[in-house]
């Protein structure tokens, strides 16, 4: 059996190594880049009026991070 990994970067990478250390054959393909969109001016204004915020992964709180910070707040 063989695995094709499509998720992006060192996580990707380190699926791939993880599966072949447990004898599974895999394929590290990435198909897509995860970038924060820094033109976004409503996740500010979103995050201040929500009373609460779950983040889904890694990613979401990076990019979120990322497009507060170059909007000018935290």
């Amino acid at each position: 059996m063989a695995v094709l990994v499509t998720r992006p970067g060192e996580q990707g990478s380190a699926l791939c190594s993880l599966l072949e250390r447990h004898g599974i054959s895999a394929h590290h393909h990435p198909l897509i880049d995860i970038v924060a969109d820094l033109t976004d001016t409503h996740l500010t204004t979103h995050l201040h009026q929500a009373q609460i915020v779950i983040a889904v992964s890694r990613h979401a709180v990076q990019c979120a991070q990322q497009i507060l910070t170059s909007n000018g707040a935290s």
